[in-house]
């Protein structure tokens, strides 16, 4: 690149020769400790301190000469100075630069002590130079690997994307570090010189990480620990994981720990394979009396139980109902491994029952064990629950349950009752005229009586309209009352529907409106709903005791679908000519509907002005289209919307509103051809009219009112269906 004009070129020598440097004054400065200061102070080779002179210039690029002993170092980054350190004893110096020329063999007007700072004032003769404005800055750019890499640059982060980061930098040379987790850092240094081309330093890092794997048949679902923290279990491979050195403990039950110390290398998978030893034996334990067997808190089995147990204490213990447990703890070695160990039998724990009866001499059974006769004491059986039955001839059995505690006798004192035939019942209800059985068989409706023999019996009551079934049993004897009262629980029957008023059948009976509800008996029922308007609800349910029989239903809106025909009203009043309109209405009923109609008479012929020479026009000169002599031309087309306002079963009405699109209507009389509507485009619609349904077969009878031109347009009727 061009530095300096061609002007400077041809001027440069004449420039040169009036160019000079020159010390204006020279001298120690005794306060200034600069070159004997720790940081500044620099040493000659002889590791003497060197003295420094201060050299006051606004100009840079000096070159200095003091013969053999030469100069020690020349620093130039301090404003409006060069820093200069010469050995001690120095008499001349020389000062050279390029542009300024040279000052030869200065000498110094005092000694160079070392140690010591001196201060040189240079001038220099005024030289002026016209120079292109020269590029000092560039840009450097780095390309990185991995992508998400952190570069900073001149102690300054760099903004990265996609492994790309650029900055312009003046030139120089500045330090760098490229850096990321799991990966060595670049450290580097890069000079920017070069004004046409930019710096591109590409990086990669290398990782800093690599894998650890454990395989091994043997350990096949083991934990394995990395540093001490769960991994996962066998087969496992790692993710990355940080270079260097790392525990490894591989745990199994049965088996002893497995511990050893891998060291990752960059990028290398490290593969342990441990080798587990066996740390369990193989035991069966064994207890009478079919006990249950308890390890570790764990219920085993019952009787016999074998299994394989690790190395270490175990607490083994024996259990049957109402018998002490016995317990040991039992220390596993693998040497054990075979071994059956046989355990303590529980103990029963045992209660006083006394039995005593009237009469005496009763047969004691218990538990289906005949123990002897009343009275009897026995001092020891079993705590817990027991079924006793005592017998006697001559008088009913007695059948009861007693609860045998070890802290106190328990006492059993029986009543027999002499055997008899039957008793005489009575049965009442808070229902008269229900029915009641016995043993599924019908005795009679209450209040009643009847013949039951002693012991259990079967007492049920259906219940009537609105009540529940009546179910229980009963056991007849002498000690109890042999009246029984029946008291029937009432229920409704409760629908909650949308229609509040819609009418309730059941079993194709009205019962009335749905939010009254209904009194049922059990069993299945037809229940149909039914609302004007509405599509009917017909379902079978089945009322039973474990089912609600409060139901929630929602009618859904009848569809209504006609077909409509028309007639154009003013072609009709004007010109007695019958101008037949078709379409279409849909909607939803309901209590409210709404629905949507279109009607047209499908004339979509606009034609071409084509005035007949026999006719005269009339009415300010329009021109009118006709097909052929005496026929009008009319075009007509609605849409409209609304609601549906029901006011009884088979009477409705709608009312809304639209627009339409109608073109013109003429009339001819006498030849003459006489405007009957004008031409527009688009005209707003008041649509309204009465309705009527029977059965599934829906009519309807309305017309259409232009609110622009005030005139009826179209009478229309329906026929059509709901469903």
């Amino acid at each position: 690149m061009k530095r300096y004009l061609l002007v400077l070129f041809f001027l440069a020598p004449w420039l040169l020769m009036g160019q000079n440097i020159s010390v204006s004054e020279f001298y120690l400065d005794q306060n200034d400790q600069t070159a004997n200061a720790h940081g500044t102070q620099v040493s000659d080779q002889n590791g003497e301190a060197c003295a420094l002179i201060r050299i006051q210039t606004t100009q840079k690029g000096f070159a200095f000469d003091v013969g053999s002993i030469g100069v020690t170092k020349v620093d130039e980054n301090h404003v409006g100075e060069v820093w200069v350190y010469l050995p001690h004893g120095v008499r001349r110096i020389t000062i050279r630069h390029q542009q300024l020329g040279t000052l030869s063999n200065y000498q110094f007007p005092v000694s160079i002590e070392k140690a010591r700072t001196y201060v040189m004032k240079l001038t220099t003769g005024t030289v002026r130079t016209v120079v292109d404005q020269a590029i000092t800055q560039q840009f450097v750019k780095f390309q990185v690997t991995p992508e998400d890499a952190s570069i900073i640059l001149d102690g300054q982060l760099l903004p990265i994307t996609d492994g790309t980061a650029s900055k312009l930098m003046e030139f120089g040379s500045y330090d760098y570090r490229v850096d990321r987790a799991d990966y060595h850092p670049e450290v580097g240094r890069i000079t920017i010189n070069d004004p046409d081309n930019p710096v591109v330093k590409q990086v990669t890092l290398k990782p800093a990480y690599g894998w650890i794997s454990v395989q091994s048949g043997a350990a096949i679902g083991a934990i394995v620990y990395i540093d001490n923290v769960n991994r996962g279990t066998v087969p496992y491979r790692s993710d990355n994981i940080g270079s260097g050195r790392h525990s490894i403990k591989v745990l199994k039950d049965k088996y002893k720990s497995f511990d050893t110390i891998v060291t990752v290398e960059d990028g290398q998978t490290v593969t342990v394979t441990p080798q587990l030893q066996a740390d369990f034996a193989r035991l069966t334990f064994i207890v009478d009396n079919n006990a249950e067997i308890w390890i570790n808190g764990e219920r085993k089995g019952a009787g016999v139980v074998t299994g394989e147990y690790a190395s270490g204490l175990h607490r083994i213990e024996a259990k049957l109902p109402h018998h002490r447990g016995t317990s040991r703890d039992c220390r596993v070695t693998t040497t054990m491994n075979g071994d059956t160990i046989q355990l303590q039998t529980p103990e029963p724990i045992l209660g006083k029952l006394i039995i005593n009866s009237v009469p005496a001499d009763a047969l004691i059974t218990i538990d289906d064990t005949e123990m002897g006769q009343t009275p009897k004491m026995f001092s020891k059986i079993m705590e817990g629950s027991h079924h006793i039955v005592l017998k006697k001839k001559g008088f009913y059995d007695f059948d009861t349950n007693v609860i045998v505690t070890e802290t106190q006798p328990t006492q059993l004192e029986a009543r027999l009752s002499k055997r008899v035939d039957a008793y005489e019942v009575e049965f009442s209800c808070n229902l008269t005229g229900t029915d009641i059985f016995v043993d599924g068989d019908k005795v009679g409706t209450a209040p009643c009586k009847c013949m039951l023999k002693p012991g259990k019996h079967s007492i049920k009551a259906n219940g009537s309209i609105g009540y529940y079934n009546y179910d229980t049993i009963i056991y007849l004897r002498d000690d109890i009352s042999h009246h029984i009262d029946l008291q029937m629980q009432r229920f409704d029957f409760r629908v909650r529907c949308n229609v509040p008023s819609a009418s309730l059948y059941v079993d194709s009976a009205l019962v009335g409106p749905a939010a009254e509800g209904a009194e049922l008996t059990y069993g299945t029922h037809n229940i149909l709903l039914k609302a004007p308007g509405y599509r009917s609800y017909d379902k079978n349910w089945d009322i039973t005791d474990d089912k609600s029989v409060k139901i929630k239903l929602r009618l859904k809106p009848k569809t209504i679908i006609l077909a409509n025909f028309g007639a154009d009203l003013p072609l009709l009043f004007y010109d007695r000519r019958f101008y037949p309109s078709y379409g279409i209405t849909v909607g939803y009923m309901g209590a409210i509907g709404f629905y949507a109609s279109v009607m047209s008479n499908f004339n979509f012929q606009k034609g071409v002005p084509d005035i007949n020479t026999n006719a005269t026009v009339v009415y300010n000169n329009y021109d009118i289209v006709l097909i052929d002599d005496n026929t009008p031309i009319l075009s007509s087309h609605y849409a409209t919307a609304g609601l549906i306002l029901r006011l009884g079963k088979p009477v409705w009405l709608y009312f809304g509103g639209g627009f339409g699109v109608r073109d013109y209507m003429v009339r001819s009389v006498d030849n003459k051809l006489y405007l009957v509507w004008e031409n527009c485009s688009l005209n707003s619609f008041l649509d309204g009219g009465i309705g009527f349904n029977v059965g599934h077969v829906s009519f309807s009878f309305g017309s259409l009112y232009s609110i622009e031109n005030e005139v009826f347009y179209t009478f229309k009727a329906g026929l059509g269906v709901n469903f």
